[in-house]
C-alpha cells in the first residue's frame, strides 16, 4: 500500500514540474518578447529604424 501512495506522490511531483517549467519557458517567453518590444519602440522613437 505504501509503495502506491510514494508512486502517486512520485507523479503529482512531476507533474507540478511539467507544470512549473512549462510556465517558465511561457514567462521567458513573454519577457524576451517585451523586451524586444522595447528595444524596437525605442529605436523608432529615436528615428533610427
Amino acid at each position: 500500500n505504501n509503495s502506491i501512495v510514494d508512486a502517486a506522490s512520485i507523479n503529482t511531483l512531476r507533474f507540478k514540474n511539467k507544470i512549473m517549467v512549462t510556465i517558465n519557458k511561457v514567462v521567458n517567453m513573454i519577457a524576451i518578447w517585451g523586451v524586444l518590444n522595447l528595444l524596437f519602440t525605442f529605436e523608432k522613437n529615436l528615428g533610427i529604424i
